[in-house]
């Protein structure tokens, strides 16, 4: 079970606030650019296909690049926007990932160098997966990470939100009757 404060999840691991240099951020970009990529041909093509296999092919060589880089990066979506390891990200496939990331709930996302490379695979599987935002559970990404396994990699989830948006489809009021014309 990951750490609780104040009824809320904190990250397992600490995030990265480290800013990036000019290279890293090279790499960085590149990564989460090939990491839409492969979102988008998953969506049409299967896993298997030539076209996928290249865009696989093509995140794995900038995930060997970055961790080569850097001990680890933190992508986070908070409300002043999103940031790559603690920095205001310029627009483009960083932000485009950080609006991906809100759309499944999530806070932020960790990638470590420990992170198994197999694991992948399994987290863009993940992404693919339409999340039901209003019946989502709480701990819907904790899970996950326990049941594949997968280590150097945090996902936090903004469990908060899918009660929001849950309650807000709700009127508790009483209703009350309309008087006739």
């Amino acid at each position: 079970q990951p750490p609780q404060a104040e009824g809320t999840r904190r990250a397992r691991l600490e995030p990265i606030v480290d800013p990036l240099d000019p290279a890293a951020l090279g790499h960085a970009t590149a990564l989460f650019r090939h990491l839409l990529g492969a979102l988008k041909v998953g969506r049409l093509y299967p896993q298997w296909s030539q076209v996928s296999a290249a865009f696989l092919v093509q995140l794995r060589e900038e995930l060997e690049k970055l961790m080569a880089a850097v001990p680890g990066v933190t992508i986070s979506n908070p409300p002043t926007g999103p940031r790559l390891n603690g920095v205001p990200a310029v627009p483009g496939p960083v932000t485009e990932f950080a609006v991906l990331l809100d759309e499944h709930l999530l806070e932020s996302m960790t990638l470590l160098r420990s992170f198994d490379r197999a694991g992948l695979d399994v987290l863009l599987r993940a992404f693919l997966e339409p999340l039901d935002r209003l019946r989502a559970e709480a701990d819907h990404w904790d899970r996950f990470l326990a049941r594949e396994g997968l280590e150097g990699i945090d996902l936090v989830q903004k469990a908060y939100q899918a009660r929001e948006s849950a309650g807000a489809r709700l009127d508790t009021r009483e209703e009350k009757q309309v008087p006739p014309e």
